[in-house]
């Protein structure tokens, strides 16, 4: 299933554990672009880039706490309607993760 847009209600917000970056996400389901986006607003710093393929993928809905960016892009994987998947780059600095259709 693919979707244009959808209207949603994205609240994350930014917490620090155990010296990694974690967020709250409270996600009503919508494209993994705007998920992507609502990530990407409270973690600027995190390198995600969203293949055209994938980027009006429906994902569903999910109420997450204190969770690590790298957890988020492997939950990607299993809570879509449609197949996708996120690889990660990491050769030297920080990683690069990127989500793609299968």
């Amino acid at each position: 299933m693919t979707l244009l847009t959808l209207a949603m209600t994205t609240l994350v917000s930014v917490g620090t554990s155990a010296g990694s970056q974690t967020i709250d996400l409270e996600f009503d389901g919508g494209s993994v672009q705007a998920w992507v986006t609502a990530i990407k607003a409270q973690s600027p710093t995190s390198n995600i880039v969203v293949g055209a393929h994938a980027a009006d993928i429906y994902i569903s809905e999910m109420h997450l706490h204190d969770v690590s960016i790298p957890s988020l892009m492997q939950l990607c994987n299993a809570s879509t309607a449609s197949p996708i998947t996120s690889d990660v780059i990491h050769e030297g600095g920080a990683p690069i993760w990127v989500v793609s259709a299968l």
